[in-house]
């Protein structure tokens, strides 16, 4: 499907402004990626692998074993194929830990969806990680298992499912005590920057969260609105692994994940 997929279709007033948040942060991109003679392959058109560092759509590139067979409805996915260019494909290797891909969810469009029960999570790793970056994620939940469920965390090599929040270097999770997303950062130093939470979200309710980290300030959205923010001294530890749905702890994302981009 994509973002821009998205963009087309007669989406619910929640996600028009997501949209609406997606449409200003490419234009803002598109007028400052290096090499704009270049050809663009990202979403809706905006970068390409060099910038764009990950990049999975439920739409796309789901299969039940190790890249060969599509997933059916209801299927447990193995491999959730990177669309970046860069070939970070998700993969979970334990069959009990694997999210479902289901049919015609989002407006029509499909969606990878996550068992806490089950610890359903998948790891994309050898990203190419730096200081800066943004990060999109189309999401919604049934329920908030205890204490802080994981839409996703990049974390130092090996380390994709750490319950270590040394090692937890950028991600998104939302409070099961307050509904409300936050973010972190893991400066170079160790220093730790979370984002405050400022935005309650309701369950069974799609919502775009993004977070980009500036070089200087963190601000996350919710759709078309400001979601809290923290400065930080605008270094990042290694994030060269990237779990979606991730395990914070003890527990993972519990409802459905449609899209995650990430951009460096």
């Amino acid at each position: 499907m994509g973002i821009q997929g998205l963009r087309n279709l007669r989406v619910p007033i929640s996600l028009q402004g997501a949209m609406e948040q997606y449409r200003r942060f490419t234009i803002a991109v598109t007028l400052l990626v290096h090499g704009m003679v270049g050809a663009q392959t990202g979403p809706a058109g905006v970068g390409s692998s060099s910038t764009n560092v990950l990049w999975l759509g439920a739409d796309h590139g789901t299969f039940s074993n190790a890249g060969t067979t599509p997933a059916t409805n209801g299927q447990n996915v193995q491999q959730w194929n990177d669309r970046s260019g860069n070939g970070r494909h998700a993969i979970q290797a334990t069959t009990a830990n694997r999210p479902n891909w289901h049919s015609n969810q989002l407006n029509g469009y499909p969606v990878m969806r996550y068992s806490a029960a089950n610890n359903d999570r998948m790891l994309s790793t050898g990203l190419s990680s730096a200081g800066v970056a943004s990060v999109f994620v189309v999401a919604r939940f049934t329920s908030l298992p205890s204490p802080n469920p994981g839409l996703l965390q990049g974390t130092p090599a090996g380390n994709g499912y750490s319950a270590d929040a040394a090692q937890k270097t950028i991600g998104q999770w939302v409070s099961s005590s307050s509904s409300r997303p936050w973010g972190r950062g893991v400066q170079s130093d160790g220093t730790q920057r979370n984002i405050s939470e400022t935005t309650t979200l309701a369950a069974n309710q799609t919502y775009l969260i993004s977070s980009i980290y500036t070089g200087a300030a963190i601000p996350q959205y919710v759709n078309n609105a400001a979601a809290g923010t923290v400065n930080y001294n605008g270094t990042l530890r290694s994030w060269t692994d990237m779990s979606i749905g991730c395990q914070h702890g003890s527990e993972s994302w519990n409802g459905d994940i449609a899209e995650v981009i990430i951009y460096n």
